[in-house]
């Protein structure tokens, strides 16, 4: 059972180990890691040593050799539980503090070991110990770390805290009573075993307790009596619960049923690797949860930020730490081509890192994805891989000169140690990086030709740029699907919006919205909108009402605006013809059904599920499913296209809007889409527009 600390905030140590100078070369996060390396070492070596010679005084290897057939198996199945431990976390205090405990079911198997052969069982967890160390060893080795101190430190936590602990309950155990191997089966005779395992967690617990305190005012945490007692009972309940299974383990190697102690140690096992497993998927989810709540911090500061840009490499650096604590990572900035309003810069985490090659950045620009993943990265003077990296681009609105479209004119390289995961595990938060450092670029860009125009008129072609920026340049290709989407904004800038998302297993986030308001704000609150809304999408999978409900508490948290987004949200399952949706406030969309008189009628409108975002917190959207048939039309709008006004002050409508599209099923969704807004402009005439026309159509090929 290994101890660290981790909190929500960066902590640091102020104590500087002086005997251990590699310590003062890492970054923060590895200096400490390696502190609480070395208190766990020092800590609990005397326990370990102590332990090992009384339990060399104490083995029977006769006993030892008469179970040996047993112990085998244990034994395998204690390397097995040891190489897949999984995370207890014990939160301390109100400030989002945690001691960790890594753990595992092996406790369970070496109880069962001692009820077996007595103390000579125990071998079979040192050597267990042993060999799990060694793994760990190769492991760290394979990634170019110190592949002594970590493996060391596991092997004398197991030992120092089970062996010592166990031999301790042992003797209590003889002394009242209790025998080797055991084989009484009612409760006076489990009685003695039960005592013995219920003192050796407590004392497993005792011995731990002076180590979290000690990490606790290396951090600065205050240790609290309730922290204290919160911490004690969560590194005794795990071996508490597994006393009784020992003992069942025990029993029924006794009575000669291998077969059935195998099964129960494959139960054993499935369910310490399901823990394992759960560790890691909620390691991950804390990971992008963090990267999350920095990105976001990141996105205000840059809304807040000089527009002019000057600000942004000092932003930059002072959020890499919290956004990346233990990557490595560069943010570069090509000599710009045409005259921009920003000057290049290369930004390194930490400063000590090589330069990535220019030709790198180039073959980046030159790709044809927003991404490339450089395997097996070699640091110079390393033999080995330190891991992939990851490269994504940083784009803006191309120059005037260039003509429509954008411009790569840098990039943000990550390279995370293979030890730690894979780089592209971040791909999300790197690109939505790239995409705020791209948008801060356009708006200074933006900023620095708007000097040379009126304010108003500054402000409305910056907006409309950023506007630009965010619709897809591409619709999504499914089989036997087609996507057509327009925006027709009635000024420069637009608070309508629509997106297409990718999504895990073939899904398509499919987006429609209108902020309220036109100008500047609707198009930042927009963005802000827009970036939330994508983010919390690809975290919701084929959820919406759930991603519109964390989006706007996001949106409700972050900002003070009185503005409001209507949107429908939905998720399309190409494959089986299914959309789920959120309709926050927005007009229904429509789906027009292929076959008169079908079940749910010729046309289902897609209704309000809950109300705008951005207006109240606390509040969650519900969502519907509609099954979208071969020769199914969907129609996605805003507000624009239904009260489009004629000379005559009449509106457009939503029987207009409907009959048209009724009258093109069965042709092309871009067909579709023009013969609607044609319908529109004709009905609308000379008169002027007054709102943005953003319209969507969805079609499933008959």
């Amino acid at each position: 059972m290994a101890l660290s600390g981790s909190i929500t905030e960066s902590r640091s140590y102020s104590l500087t180990l002086r005997l251990w100078p590699e310590v003062g070369q890492m970054d923060q996060n590895r200096q400490i890691e390696s502190l609480e390396t070395i208190v766990q070492l020092l800590y609990l070596l005397p326990f370990a040593a102590i332990g090992l010679i009384w339990l060399i005084l104490r083995t029977d290897f006769a006993r030892l050799a008469d179970n040996l057939d047993a112990l085998a198996i244990l034994f395998a199945a204690m390397v097995l539980l040891l190489l897949q431990p999984f995370t207890i976390r014990i939160r301390l205090g109100q400030q989002g503090d945690e001691l960790h405990l890594s753990s595992s079911l092996a406790p369970l198997v070496m109880w069962s070991t001692l009820f077996i052969s007595g103390a000579a069982g125990l071998w079979a967890l040192v050597l267990a110990t042993a060999v799990a160390a060694l793994w760990r060893s190769g492991q760290l080795t394979s990634y170019g770390q110190n592949p002594l101190w970590k493996p060391l430190s596991f092997f004398v936590e197991q030992v120092g805290i089970y062996v010592f602990s166990t031999l301790v309950a042992a003797t209590i155990y003889l002394a009242a009573g209790g025998a080797f191997p055991i084989t009484g089966v009612t409760f006076e005779d489990w009685l003695p075993a039960l005592v013995a395992v219920i003192i050796g967690a407590l004392l497993s617990g005792l011995l731990l307790l002076p180590l979290a305190i000690q990490l606790n005012s290396l951090s600065g945490t205050a240790n609290s009596l309730g922290d204290l007692v919160r911490f004690y009972a969560g590194a005794v309940a795990l071996p508490l619960l597994m006393g009784p299974f020992a003992i069942i383990i025990a029993l029924l190697n006794a009575e000669g049923r291998t077969l059935a102690l195998v099964f129960v140690l494959i139960g054993i096992y499935l369910v310490n690797r399901l823990a394992h497993h759960m560790s890691l998927a909620e390691k991950r989810s804390r990971q992008q949860a963090h990267e999350l709540d920095q990105l976001e911090r990141l996105a205000q500061q840059l809304i807040e930020a000089p527009a002019d840009a000057s600000t942004l490499p000092q932003v930059l650096v002072e959020a890499l730490p919290g956004l990346f604590p233990t990557e490595r990572v560069v943010i570069h900035l090509f000599e710009p081509r045409e005259p921009r309003a920003w000057s290049p810069f290369d930004l390194k985490q930490p400063q000590t890192i090589p330069d990535v090659a220019q030709e790198s950045w180039q073959a980046l620009c030159q790709a044809a994805g927003s991404y490339v993943v450089v395997p097996n990265v070699t640091l110079p003077g390393e033999r080995r891989s330190f891991g992939e990296a990851l490269m994504v681009k940083i784009v803006v609105e191309a120059a005037e000169q260039a003509g429509e479209g954008v411009e790569c004119v840098g990039g943000v390289y990550l390279l995370r140690h293979k030890s730690e995961g894979k780089s592209m595990d971040s791909l999300a938060t790197v690109d939505s990086l790239a995409s705020q450092i791209g948008i801060a670029l356009d708006r200074a860009q933006n900023h620095a030709e708007m000097l040379a125009f009126q304010k108003t008129q500054q402000e409305l072609e910056f907006a409309g740029r950023i506007q630009t920026s965010f619709l897809p340049t591409t619709v999504p290709e499914a089989e036997n699907w087609q996507i057509s989407a327009v925006l027709d904004s009635a000024r420069q800038t637009s608070g309508d919006f629509y997106d297409f998302i990718p999504l895990d297993r073939g899904l398509i986030g499919i987006v429609m919205a209108d902020v309220s308001d036109k100008g500047t704000g609707a198009a930042l609150y927009m963005a802000l909108s827009r970036t939330l809304i994508r983010t919390y999408a690809m975290e919701s999978g084929d959820k919406p009402g759930t991603a519109l409900t964390r989006a706007n508490e996001r949106i409700r948290a972050d900002t003070e605006s009185d503005q409001f987004v209507t949107l429908i949200y939905g998720v399309l399952d190409p494959v089986k013809g299914r959309l789920t949706y959120a309709n926050a406030g927005h007009n229904p969309g429509y789906l027009l059904r292929a076959v008169s008189g079908a079940e749910d009628g010729e046309v289902v409108s897609l209704t309000r599920t809950g109300i705008p975002l951005g207006m109240f917190e606390g509040m969650e959207w519900q969502q519907a499913q509609v099954q979208i048939e071969p020769g199914d039309v969907l129609l996605l709008y805003t507000d624009g296209v239904t009260e489009a006004q004629n000379a005559a002050d009449e509106e457009y409508g939503d029987d207009r809007l409907i009959a048209i599209g009724q009258q093109n099923k069965g042709r092309p969704a871009s067909e579709i889409q023009e013969a609607i807004m044609t319908s529109i402009d004709d009905f609308v005439g000379e008169a002027p527009q007054f709102d943005d026309i953003t319209l969507m159509v969805v079609s499933r090929d008959a």
